[in-house]
């Protein structure tokens, strides 16, 4: 999101649509968010929509276009809200 619009909640309002129709329209059970341990904001973006954190994983292996990382975090979210 352009630095004009942060702090506005247009990420929190998105990810939230995005989760709540996967979940009500495709029936889906379960999502995952994952994102590396130093976005401090993505992290806090996913528990304000509701995913808990799951586990952190160690990446080894990336496409050649992403600089590498070596730990993220899973957030899981189980039930629409």
């Amino acid at each position: 999101v352009s630095f004009a619009f942060e702090g506005r909640g247009v990420m929190t309002r998105s990810l939230r649509l995005v989760a709540n129709a996967l979940f009500s329209e495709f029936s889906t059970s379960r999502l995952k968010v994952q994102c590396d341990s130093d976005k401090l904001r993505n992290r806090a973006l996913a528990r304000r929509v509701g995913f808990q954190r799951e586990d952190n994983k160690e990446v080894t292996s990336f496409p050649k276009d992403v600089q590498p990382r070596r730990l993220h975090i899973c957030f899981v979210r189980k039930e629409a809200r």
